[in-house]
């Protein structure tokens, strides 16, 4: 269920989010599981995603978030997942997996 970047706010990526209050989470061998209990919805997020999920912690805005996450790979991926990364970056906020940072 991925979401489409022409219906998301430009100010979004300028902006910090935090994990919400209402997120478990469960670390697997091969990613992490969210569980937003609130709105009853899952998440199954696989090792690079998870990178991206980490650095969500309410220090750093979404748009840098998505950078750090991106150095972190090997160039050779990276340039091509920058756009999926973004894509899962709108969906955790719109999922309500990530809030504004109080």
């Amino acid at each position: 269920m991925r979401c489409f970047m022409s219906d998301t706010p430009e100010n979004l990526f300028n902006s910090v989010f935090e994990k919400s209050d209402t997120v478990f989470f469960a670390v697997k061998p091969d990613g992490v599981m969210l569980h937003n209990h609130a709105a009853g919805s899952f998440m199954d997020l696989d090792k690079g995603e998870e990178v991206l999920w980490k650095y969500c912690d309410g220090t750093i805005s979404l748009s840098q978030a998505i950078d750090q996450a991106i150095q972190s790979w090997p160039t050779s991926v990276a340039d091509s997942e920058r756009h999926s990364l973004t894509a899962l970056a709108v969906q955790l906020v719109k999922g309500g997996f990530l809030r504004t940072r109080k």
